[in-house]
């Protein structure tokens, strides 16, 4: 209840924050926003930390670390100074298991559909497009489609903006908050 607990962290394969045989604590600010994720091993060892920053409400960048405190990826966010809509994002990688560089480009039509343009370090690019329906003024569902116009992932979001649940139909997994 967003109070701080002290005890031991125990590996309960049914306990409500294992998640793939590891344990997870995800912490959030006062207005609800997710600032990091402290994830432990079988050990509970610290396997891994993601830090998310905002420029108020908006993400404007994710760093994730290795249990040694090592640098392993980081997503920086770009928002348009006029509209404050979000225009580029670059991923990169820096794990020895698989290291990467993504690169997003965002532009928007006058209906407010969201396209996108994913390019890849091997210079292959894809395309995709994100649908979004608003309701007196605030979002409330995201629709992200494929190059042929199919949903992949669907966000639902409360009054608030907050986000409700995400549905990934490309894996079959929902989430539900």
């Amino acid at each position: 209840f967003g109070e701080t607990q002290k005890g031991e962290l125990v590996d309960y394969a049914d306990h409500p924050l294992a998640q793939y045989s590891a344990i997870s604590v995800t912490n959030y600010n006062e207005e609800g926003m997710r600032i990091s994720i402290d994830s432990y091993d079988d050990d509970m060892e610290l396997r891994s930390k993601s830090v998310y920053a905002f420029e108020g409400k908006k993400l404007s960048s994710i760093k994730e670390y290795d249990g040694d405190g090592e640098l392993d990826y980081e997503s920086n966010l770009t928002y348009d100074s006029k509209t404050g809509k979000l225009i580029e994002q670059v991923n990169q990688s820096y794990s020895k298991y698989g290291p990467y560089l993504i690169h997003y480009k965002y532009s928007y039509d006058k209906d407010g559909t969201l396209h996108g343009e994913t390019y890849r370090e091997d210079g292959t690019a894809e395309k995709w497009s994100v649908q979004e329906t608003m309701k007196k003024g605030k979002l409330q569902k995201r629709v992200q489609c494929n190059e042929q116009g199919e949903p992949t992932i669907i966000t639902l979001f409360d009054d608030e903006e907050r986000i409700i649940s995400v549905m990934n139909k490309t894996t079959d997994v929902t989430y539900v908050y």
